[in-house]
């Protein structure tokens, strides 16, 4: 449960160490090919301008007959023939690409290809220290050590605020309330899209791939605004093949001025908020757990910006009941205040539910300067003030 890689190869040594050779060899090979499939399959996702995107495009194409297959069921032999190109040539500089793992990845393939045939000469503690080593060596310069072996899915920081939103829709009462949940979403919604067309882009056909290169190319960014985004993902059957309402709630919230501040006006807000977490978290067994604790983190740290000795240790007992192992609370903790660190000013979500906006000057001061008292500068305060609606003195509580 959000095994990192180095961890990962330190489960496998632990084979050699009890001299099973075999499994050795072979948990390499399915460690590596995993490898192989995420980074070809999440390859766009590094890219950083549209005019490389574009230019991956244009290899997708020319490779077209052959990359089809492949990105469908990645596998470690073929992916030989894509990786050295893209890694000593078109995309050396792309953090997964590194030509000196094109050899150890060869090898690695070929001994797993050996093992995995029944009536081969079993291996020497050699022949796996070697495949241990070539494996050790690709993770390490693909520079994925510390990268976790399993995915959540949804990124942690995106999954906080829209946790976030939708747990302060099941007590909202008041027009603060439903002021914070409308515009916390208009905030989140456009990345939810690009989020989509990131995920759903590896297995498109080649006509749909085009289409969602041409925006980002037409737009001159990689972050497509609300109607761009919505729009593609129109033009590439998205909506046909979700489940759910999806397309009808996102109509709604693109038909809505933002200016009504009611229950009602809340609710295509957090319908479509629901449908988006549910496509984009993984579907693993352990996805729930791991996202619930990340919630517990959060409510813990909101109480007083911080998370004390006492609650770190209720945490640990709450983990080590629900099977989560203490390295992945330890990151998950570091995660999570680290999201919320970034975020709190701009989702006010984060902060307790607010009252109508008449009532609510002193909660919003109070606010305003514990935030103060952490060493948030000027600007971001102001930033903060405004979103809430604060008509006073920003400048007055800042010099106090």
């Amino acid at each position: 449960m959000l095994e990192t890689y180095r961890e990962r190869l330190s489960a496998i040594e632990d084979y050699y160490n009890a001299r099973d050779f075999i499994r050795t060899i072979s948990e390499c090979g399915t460690l590596i090919e995993h490898v192989i499939s995420d980074t070809f399959r999440e390859f766009h996702t590094h890219l950083e301008t549209p005019s490389d995107r574009k230019k991956f495009f244009d290899f997708e194409q020319k490779q077209w007959e052959h990359y089809s297959r492949f990105i469908q069921r990645p596998t470690m032999g073929v992916s030989i023939r894509f990786y050295a190109p893209l890694s000593k040539g078109l995309f050396k500089d792309h953090p997964r690409m590194n030509g000196d793992v094109v050899k150890p990845l060869g090898e690695v393939n070929e001994w797993r290809n050996k093992v995995a045939h029944a009536g081969s000469e079993p291996p020497s503690e050699d022949d796996a220290d070697d495949v241990l080593e070539n494996t050790e060596n690709i993770i390490r310069k693909m520079g994925i050590e510390d990268d976790t072996h399993d995915k959540i899915g949804i990124p942690i920081s995106t999954y906080l605020i829209l946790s976030s939103i939708l747990q302060k829709s099941e007590s909202a009462e008041s027009e603060g309330d439903f002021r914070q949940i409308i515009g916390d979403s208009r905030k989140l919604i456009p990345s939810l899209v690009n989020l989509c067309l990131e995920r759903e882009y590896a297995l498109l056909t080649l006509e749909q791939k085009e289409v969602v290169v041409d925006q980002y190319v037409a737009d001159g960014t990689m972050e497509l605004e609300l109607q761009s985004g919505a729009s593609v993902l129109k033009k590439i059957d998205f909506f046909d093949r979700v489940e759910g309402d999806l397309e009808r709630h996102m109509e709604r919230i693109m038909g809505d001025s933002g200016s009504t501040f009611t229950f009602r006006a809340i609710r295509p807000y957090t319908s479509l908020l629901k449908e988006f977490n549910s496509y984009l978290r993984s579907e693993a067994d352990d996805i729930s757990v791991i996202l619930g604790f990340a919630d517990q983190i959060k409510e813990k740290y909101l109480n007083e910006n911080q998370i004390d000795d006492s609650e770190r240790l209720e945490l640990e007992i709450m983990g080590k009941h629900q099977g989560i192992p203490k390295n992945a609370m330890v990151r998950l903790e570091d995660d999570v205040v680290s999201a919320i660190e970034a975020d709190i000013v701009t989702f006010q979500t984060f902060h307790s539910s607010g009252s109508d906006p008449a009532d609510n000057t002193v909660d919003i001061e109070a606010q305003l300067i514990e935030m103060i008292s952490m060493g948030t500068p000027l600007t971001a305060i102001s930033t903060m003030a405004s979103a809430q609606g604060y008509q006073g003195n920003v400048q007055a509580l800042f010099d106090q």
